[in-house]
């Protein structure tokens, strides 16, 4: 097995490399020009399990965070809800968050459209609410954004963690693998001697 990977890799090596890079350029410009099936993989990353917390956390932290910086400069809040929602790199959460605008240019308090969508944390909710309340609304959108991006650096450094003890067992397995490649056949020539 070991003899057939090398074999494999210098025969064909450069040729998986390229074919593995043409694959993943063309998934690239298939999602760029088709709707339906980066709409598909947009959804697919917020049902898997790891990736759903962490994409989540990034795009309402962009969000907040131009918003709070677009209400200071004094932008009305619903042309600064557009262009806000324009950065968000998730379709399936930039639909949710166009459809919760729609409910603030109709009335509805902010926090109460964007608790509608699941994609923000309750703390954050609470500090929308909070500065809608109190007319402090940029503020505490900066705290909500900032608090969010606290969760994302705490998420990335939890994953750095369990990354290396897995990462040393991999490492350990591969080399393992080459050890018993090379001292199987030993060991065999051992017994057919004897």
């Amino acid at each position: 097995l070991l003899l057939s990977i090398s074999a494999f890799f210098k025969n064909d090596g450069v040729l998986a490399v390229a074919g593995i890079s043409a694959i993943i350029f063309v998934i690239r410009k298939t999602m760029k020009r088709a709707g339906a099936f980066q709409l598909s993989v947009h959804r697919l990353f917020l049902v898997t399990p790891v990736v759903k917390h962490h994409v989540k956390l990034i795009n309402s932290s962009r969000f907040l965070k131009t918003l709070s910086v677009m209400l200071g400069a004094g932008i009305p809040i619903l042309n600064a809800l557009h262009a806000s929602v324009a950065l968000v790199s998730n379709r399936v959460i930039q639909d949710s968050l166009r459809l919760a605008i729609d409910r603030v240019r109709e009335g509805a308090n902010i926090h109460l459209a964007f608790k509608s969508t699941g994609y923000f944390q309750p703390m954050s909710l609470h500090l929308i609410a909070s500065g809608e309340a109190s007319g402090e609304l940029s503020s505490m959108l900066e705290r909500a954004a900032n608090n969010e991006e606290s969760d994302i650096k705490r998420f990335i450094d939890v994953s750095l963690t369990l990354f290396e003890p897995l990462m040393i067992l991999v490492m350990g397995s591969i080399t393992l693998f080459i050890v018993l490649a090379i001292m199987l056949p030993i060991f065999s020539m051992n017994e057919l001697v004897n």
